[in-house]
């Protein structure tokens, strides 16, 4: 469904033969994604909810993912040059996030999450994005934690 400025305002979906389900977009009032929220078949938020924050050009600057709860789970933040092209963006996860950890026994999940800190670091992943003198992206090198990084040209 759409609203009356023709932006998607609500998906409807199915999975086989199960119940359906929804999801929401929000805009602010001049029309910029703020938020989506998924809804289950009897009305409570199902997944994360996402909320986009931009900067005065209106570019995205940092999305917050939280769950039902309004904890937040893990947001990424986006840095950008002075004409706007994306120079990096990091993802940050909450280690106190019960969406990561919740099957871990709570006698062991302060050891995981040190594990987990460890492995991972903070940011979760880093990407950093080199532009040519005409502005077109040439290099892509993104991080993941201390487990290693993948360049693309």
């Amino acid at each position: 469904m759409y609203d009356d400025s023709g932006r998607l305002a609500e998906l409807n979906f199915q999975f086989g033969d199960g119940p359906l389900d929804r999801t929401l977009y929000f805009y602010d009032e001049v029309g910029w994604h703020l938020r989506t929220m998924r809804v289950s078949h009897d009305g409570t938020q199902a997944g994360s909810e996402m909320t986009i924050i931009y900067d005065e050009r209106d570019l995205p600057t940092k999305v917050v993912f939280q769950d039902a709860d309004h904890n937040s789970l893990r947001h990424v933040t986006f840095v950008r040059d002075s004409t706007g092209k994306l120079l990096s963006e990091e993802m940050h996860l909450n280690a106190e996030s019960t969406e990561i950890f919740e099957k871990v026994p709570p006698e062991e999940r302060e050891k995981m999450e040190a594990l987990f800190k460890n492995v991972w670091g903070n940011p979760f992943t880093a990407t950093t994005y080199a532009h040519d003198a005409r502005g077109r992206m040439v290099e892509r090198l993104r991080r993941m934690g201390t487990l290693g990084e993948h360049r693309t040209t």
